[in-house]
Formats: structure tokens, sequence, C-alpha cells
């Protein structure tokens, strides 16, 4: 079996209402938690800030999702020094980015992304352009609920690809300085209704 240097977990935006991930997010920690313990990985590196829709709306949430996702692996007794937090990124191309940086200091190059079955098509493609050619990724799928499935993600994957479409695999740095005013992200924001009310502090 393939020994990986690291297994990443992406957050997903908490219900605003409930502050609780979807079972999805539980399900790839799980899964992470387990892997590590195997022995398949040297550590996890959980990424995500919050969903950059929050600050649009002048949200607070209550706690960043890398660090509610270490309260749960550290719950499940995953040993502090074996988690990597990410703590900047506000979206799947900013978890990517960020997380490159942050793993080039541990010279990881073989990486194993567990995440919700409908992600994967459009994080197989960032993973490919963002890292690039000289790193080893896996994407694993968990199951997620149809009630949890993003309703715009092919449409956010086509976005995407038009986006990166002059992005050489690896070359990260056509993001720089990209994040959070290029016109991807100019997109018709999610309405204020959708998001609920103002939230409230509950954990994964």
């Amino acid at each position: 079996m393939t020994h990986y240097d690291a297994i990443i977990v992406l957050g997903s935006k908490p219900h605003p209402v409930t502050w609780r991930f979807p079972a999805h997010v539980k399900a790839s920690l799980n899964r992470a938690a387990e892997r590590l313990a195997a022995g398949d990985a040297d550590y996890i590196a959980v990424s995500g800030k919050w969903a950059l829709v929050f600050d649009r709306h002048h949200i607070q949430p209550p706690f960043a999702e890398c660090d509610e996702m270490a309260r749960y692996l550290l719950g499940r007794g995953v040993p502090e020094g074996q988690i990597v937090r990410e703590g900047r990124s506000k979206d799947t191309i900013a978890n990517l980015y960020h997380l490159k940086h942050l793993l080039a200091d541990r010279e990881a190059r073989r990486l194993l992304i567990i995440t919700a079955d409908f992600r994967v098509p459009r994080l197989r493609y960032l993973a490919h352009k963002i890292f690039g050619p000289h790193y080893s990724v896996t994407i694993e799928a968990v199951s997620a609920r149809r009630s949890e499935v993003y309703p715009h993600e092919a449409d956010t994957l086509r976005r995407t690809k038009q986006f990166l479409r002059h992005m050489e695999p690896g070359d990260d740095g056509f993001l720089t300085y990209k994040f959070y005013h290029a016109h991807y992200y100019t997109a018709p924001y999610v309405s204020a209704s959708k998001l609920g009310v103002q939230p409230r502090s509950h954990h994964l």
C-alpha cells in the first residue's frame, strides 16, 4: 500500500444556524484518522478559514474550519503533532494553493486528498493545475448525502476551468494576487436569506 507524506481534508461551509459541517466532512476526517492510525501517512493537513460568502455578508463564523476539524481529530486521538492547519483559504482554489506552500516546507510530495464524492472531478482538476507534475496526488472519495451536494458544482467546475485555462500545471504563481479580486470571484453572491440567521457556536 502506498505511504503518503500527508493526508488532506478540506473544510466545507458549515450550516450558518447550527454551525455543523456537512456529514461528509466528518466522514472524511474519520477516514483520515483511520488511515493515519494504520501508518498510511505521516500527518493530516486540514485546510480552510471559512467560506468567502460569510465575509460578503459580514457574518463572523464562530471558528476557523481548520481549527474545528483539528479539534475533531484530537477527539479521535490524533496527536497534535500530526495535525497541520492551513487557516488562510476561503475557497477550494485557495485551499490547494496555500496547502502547496505550507507543505513545501515539509517536502511533502505524495498526497492523499479525502473528500466527498461529488467534489472529486473539481479537486482532480485543481490538484493537476496547482500541484503540477512533481507531485503525486491521490483522491479518495467518501459518500455525501444527496442534500449535501453543491447544487452549482458542475457550473463551478466549468467556471474554474475557464479561470485557470492559461495556467500551466504547477505554476501556482499564476494565482498570486488573484485572491479574491479576480473576475472569477465576482459572480453573483449567495443571498443573505439563503445563509440563515446570525451565527451561534456549535461544534462538529
